[in-house]
C-alpha cells in the first residue's frame, strides 16, 4: 500500500555551494548533527535514508575556480535526488547556487511563506518539479556555526503536520 502524503517523511535537502568561511564552518558543524546524511558528489544520486541530507561543494580554492560549474553540478544532483526522494524543504546556501537549483527544478514562481527566524526568509515554490515545497536561501557569509542545524530544525517544524509531536 503506498504511503499517503501525511505519512510520508518530510525530507529536507541542504545544498551548500558558497565558499565563504561562515558557510564552510556551518558545514563542518552540521556534519556532527544527528538524523542526517551527507550525499557524495562522486557517486550517482540515490534515495535519501534520513530526514535531512547535505549536498556540499568541496573547497574550491582560488577565485579562478569554476564556481558556476559547481553550482550547476550541485543543482543537477539536487534535482536528481528530488526525483528519487521528493524533497519537501530546501535550504540553499549561496545565491549562485540557489539560482542554479531553482532553474534545475524549473521553479519560476514562488510566494512568500514567512521566515524560519530573523534573517531567514522562506518561500513556497508554485511551479516546477518541486511545486509546493518550501525553499529558503541562506547567504554564505551569515550566521554562527550552528545556523544550518537551526534552519533544519525550524524548517522541520514548518513541515510537520499540525498535531504531530516532534520526534
Amino acid at each position: 500500500m503506498p504511503e499517503s502524503d501525511a505519512s510520508r517523511p518530510q525530507r529536507i535537502l541542504v545544498i551548500v555551494g558558497s565558499q565563504k568561511p561562515a558557510a564552510r564552518a556551518q558545514v563542518r558543524q552540521l556534519l556532527r548533527a544527528p538524523g542526517g546524511e551527507r550525499l557524495s558528489l562522486a557517486e550517482p544520486a540515490r534515495p535519501l535514508k534520513q530526514s535531512w541530507a547535505l549536498l556540499a561543494a568541496p573547497p574550491l580554492g582560488p577565485e579562478s575556480s569554476p564556481r558556476a560549474a559547481m553550482a550547476d553540478f550541485l543543482a543537477r544532483r539536487a534535482a536528481e535526488t528530488h526525483a528519487l526522494t521528493p524533497i519537501a524543504g530546501w535550504i540553499v546556501v549561496g545565491g549562485e547556487t540557489a539560482t542554479a537549483v531553482l532553474a534545475a527544478l524549473e521553479a519560476r514562481e514562488s510566494e512568500a511563506a514567512g521566515q524560519l527566524f530573523s534573517g531567514a526568509p522562506l518561500n513556497r515554490l508554485l511551479t516546477g518539479r518541486a511545486a509546493g515545497a518550501l525553499f529558503a536561501v541562506q547567504p554564505g557569509d551569515r550566521g554562527r556555526g550552528d545556523r544550518l542545524w537551526r534552519l533544519i530544525q525550524a524548517l522541520g517544524e514548518r513541515l510537520r503536520p499540525p498535531g504531530d509531536a516532534a520526534p
